[in-house]
């Protein structure tokens, strides 16, 4: 297993006290889950979701703490929602992006030609759909270490990466889809 970025996250229980907890141990609880039985095939999965669950709670300003119950719920219907996608319909296949890929196509612009690419790919797919759209994007932190030269990764790969993430919910928000399924990872 690859590290985590988080090693630890602080969990609120009912009773008002809480608990500094290793996010491997939150990765291992969701592996084993009964509920989930079949769908955590592979840890990385399970890794990557508890990972984005941290850092979106990190990120956002909760009006109420975090539960070990509400954090579990969560990622079990994250877990859920990725199992379902993997059966999904042709016609979403067209809204998959791989960042690393659409990072290399450029050339030499690098990191303006790659912004460009990406904001053209979100305006033509955000924009020709009627329903709301499901968009995977997948490849941040290859694409990130690439454009940036690194083979580990830095402080400025995380801006790089916060600076990309911050484009697509952008387009995302502009385009006035406000049901849109986004994952990115």
């Amino acid at each position: 297993m690859t590290p985590l970025y988080h090693p630890t996250f602080v969990i609120y229980f009912e009773d008002g006290h809480t608990e500094s907890h290793d996010v491997r141990e939150l990765v291992v609880r969701l592996t084993k889950d009964p509920e989930l039985e079949g769908l955590t095939g592979d840890p990385r999965l399970v890794e990557m979701v508890v990972d984005c669950l941290v850092s979106f709670y990190r990120q956002t300003p909760e009006t109420e703490p975090v539960t070990l119950a509400n954090f579990i719920e969560k990622a079990r219907e994250l877990l859920v929602g990725f199992a379902e996608e993997k059966g999904f319909a042709p016609q979403l296949r067209s809204l998959q992006l791989d960042l690393l890929e659409t990072a290399r196509r450029p050339g030499c612009g690098f990191e303006l030609e790659f912004f460009t690419e990406l904001r053209g790919f979100l305006q033509q797919h955000l924009r020709s759909r009627t329903s709301p759209p499901h968009m995977r994007i997948t490849g941040l932190r290859h694409c990130v270490k690439y454009l940036l030269g690194r083979r580990h990764w830095s402080r400025r790969c995380g801006s790089l990466q916060d600076e990309i993430v911050s484009v697509i919910r952008t387009e995302v928000a502009r385009s006035g889809l406000a049901d849109c399924r986004l994952a990115i990872f």
